[in-house]
């Protein structure tokens, strides 16, 4: 409001107004600038006193009496001096940004300037690829090596004319190449030392300046004096494709040829020399998919035992350095003839002054490195089989009906040509029918045929044939005991019946007992009874043998008494025995039971003991027969015993017991034997007979 009516409304005009000092820069520091305000408090950039010092530097709040002196240019704390108390340090101009200072532009800073850095190694300020300056060596002989001796510094990035970067050349005069082998013969580009040539072509081969027919590496030697090059032999062999010939087989040689490292071989000529003594030349076959198809026979002469043959290459066949299989040479023995691991009976040789060639297929050839054909078997002998076995011939076994075991023997062969031992097969054609080819448990009843067959690996085969006859019956071992006493010794016959087949034998006794060894019995599993009894003298005993080991034993225990051989003692027996009376009988002879060689009154004691004993029987329930106790003299004629009526002692026409009791009162038996011991035997007593 214009309070006077002036036309001016200003605050300095008004009697009310207040004196602010300028802040421009509101860092709390005023300079002595005023304006009058009405206000009471002061405005934005204004302050109510005047500072003391007063801001030096109102257009800036970092500057200030007592502010915080920084590397900036100003005089920040208004003491009167730019950047003061702060370090200050020389800075390098860097124009060209590679990080080293040039030392002729310094700056003196308390901060890094931009375009300066803190170093002064820069010794190229105006070439930014290089900090020193570089070493250029002169090179007069323009091999790319410099000479030490004469330098020039420049901080140029590509060196100057005449000079290189190097400063290794041994002589700067003249160039030189590298001799790596140190043969005194230098290769390759020029090199900073050296030697003056560069004519080696085996840089590193001491021992090779050219590469010559092996390359550098391998010397051109030539140990086998072949006239080629040892790296360039090719090899030529024999091999038997079987190296075991029979009288008729073929003996086929393959001749092979080995790796050709340097040449393509495109064809062949061989010389072929052959024992004509053992072998005759049949025929030649190129082998399918050997590299030569194309073969011709040249000539062959089996008296004089050579072959020469050529192989070429054939239809669209092209040189090999393969190694391959050529041809197959077939030759057959010459009858008789054996070589037994004989080597060299086919070589390489010289047929009419031409030997074995490999033809390359660059013109040339080669006589090859050859060998010879290895050991050889032409055999025309069989093997020999060696056996221990012979026909055998047995009876079958006890306790079964399979037939008879027999041990399998240890059958060997041998090749004696070979030095080898050969296999041995075996076939057995069967008794019972059948073949088999393992030795069997037992072998059947009948007669098998063995047969032992081997063959060497020449084909030869030989057979050795053997039987095995297994008798249709078994085997029985009886143990024989006479009950009583029998003196010395003696024979006696035993009659043995099994399975209703009866047979007769001779016992020789020591005393009372002796055995009959090998009784042939029909081929039973089992026998539950057997019947053993002595026809002239015993009753039968009836007994089950057992088995023992392959054959059937028994042991029979015989009561005596029985002279005519119908298993009973009684009347009958003893008018035989009555009839034999006397002296002079033979250890066997009927009735003479003690076999002291008398029939006696000892022997008397045997059918007194025994009277109306009977023999036993294998047949179940069978009848048993009757013992009788008299006979008539009439049916002793009758029936052609009419000599034992002698027996008839009382003449009563009857022989029996009254006779026999007249025998042993009136006949020298008092004293052996009493009355009452028959009677014992009997169905009644003597009285009344």
């Amino acid at each position: 409001v214009d309070n006077d009516c002036d036309g001016v409304t200003t605050a300095a005009e008004a009697i009310d107004s207040t004196t602010y000092y300028v802040d421009a820069d509101s860092d709390g520091h005023s300079i002595s600038t005023t304006a009058q305000f009405c206000a009471s408090t002061a405005p934005t950039g204004y302050l109510a006193n005047l500072s003391s010092p007063v801001d030096c530097d109102d257009t800036r709040s970092s500057v200030k009496p007592g502010g915080t002196e920084v590397c900036d240019g100003l005089d920040n704390d208004c003491t009167g001096g730019v950047d003061s108390g702060l370090t200050f340090s020389d800075y390098y101009g860097d124009s060209d940004a590679d990080g080293a200072g040039d030392p002729a532009v310094v700056q003196n800073a308390c901060a890094q300037p931009t375009g300066y850095v803190s170093n002064s190694n820069d010794q190229c300020p105006g070439n930014s690829a290089l900090i020193n300056q570089v070493t250029y060596y002169r090179d007069a002989d323009g091999d790319g090596f410099g000479s030490a001796l004469v330098t020039q510094q420049s901080c140029a990035s590509t060196a100057p004319s005449g000079y290189v970067t190097t400063g290794t050349d041994c002589d700067d005069s003249a160039l030189l190449y590298a001799d790596t082998d140190s043969d005194g013969f230098g290769s390759g580009a020029p090199a900073a030392c050296g030697v003056a040539n560069n004519t080696d072509g085996c840089p590193t081969d001491v021992n090779k300046q050219a590469p010559g027919v092996c390359g550098c590496g391998t010397a051109d030697t030539d140990a086998n004096n072949s006239g080629t090059a040892d790296c360039a032999d090719v090899t030529l062999a024999m091999n038997a494709l079987s190296a075991h010939i029979g009288p008729t087989g073929t003996l086929t040689v393959r001749v092979s040829m080995g790796a050709s490292a340097i040449y393509s071989i495109s064809g062949a000529s061989l010389s072929v020399a052959f024992d004509a003594t053992k072998l005759q030349f049949v025929s030649a076959t190129s082998v399918a998919g050997g590299p030569f198809s194309a073969g011709t026979v040249v000539s062959s002469d089996n008296i004089a035992g050579t072959l020469r043959y050529t192989l070429a290459l054939g239809g669209s066949q092209t040189a090999t350095q393969s190694a391959a299989n050529l041809v197959d040479l077939a030759f057959s023995p010459v009858l008789g003839a054996e070589a037994c691991g004989t080597a060299g009976l086919v070589s390489f040789g010289t047929v009419s002054s031409v030997g074995t060639s490999l033809s390359y297929s660059v013109g040339g050839s080669q006589s090859p490195v050859v060998s010879s054909l290895g050991a050889i078997y032409l055999d025309q002998t069989a093997p020999v089989i060696t056996n221990a076995f012979a026909d055998a011939a047995l009876a079958a076994d006890a306790g079964t009906i399979a037939g008879a075991a027999v041990s399998a023997p240890t059958v060997t062969a041998f090749d004696a040509c070979a030095n080898e031992a050969r296999s041995v097969s075996l076939s057995i054609a069967l008794a019972s029918g059948g073949t088999v080819t393992s030795w069997p448990a037992r072998f059947p009843v009948g007669v098998s045929t063995i047969t032992w067959s081997s063959t060497d690996r020449a084909g030869n085969t030989s057979t050795d044939v053997h039987t095995v006859t297994v008798a249709n019956h078994q085997l029985l071992d009886v143990s024989v005991g006479f009950v009583g006493v029998i003196q010395g010794t003696s024979t006696r016959q035993v009659r043995v019946t099994a399975s209703g087949q009866s047979s007769l034998h001779t016992v020789n006794l020591t005393g009372n007992s002796g055995s009959v060894l090998g009784v042939q019995v029909p081929v039973a599993a089992s026998y539950p009874c057997i019947a053993v009894k002595c026809p002239s003298h015993s009753v039968t005993d009836a007994l089950a043998p057992s088995v023992s080991g392959v054959r059937y034993a028994a042991v029979a225990s015989l009561t005596q008494g029985d002279c005519n051989d119908d298993d009973m003692v009684e009347i009958f027996d003893y008018a035989i025995f009555v009839s034999q009376r006397g002296a002079g009988k033979s250890a066997d002879a009927i009735a003479n039971f003690n076999g002291d060689g008398a029939v006696g009154n000892a022997d008397f004691g045997y059918i007194a003991l025994n009277f109306f004993a009977s023999g036993e029987t294998c047949t179940p329930n069978a009848d048993a027969p009757t013992p009788r106790d008299r006979i008539s003299v009439k049916e002793l004629r009758r029936t052609g015993y009419g000599h034992l009526g002698v027996a008839d002692l009382n003449r009563d026409g009857w022989v029996d017991m009254r006779d026999i009791q007249m025998y042993i009162q009136g006949a020298g038996m008092q004293g052996t034997i009493g009355i009452g011991q028959i009677e014992s035997r009997t169905s009644g007593t003597m009285n009344g007979w």
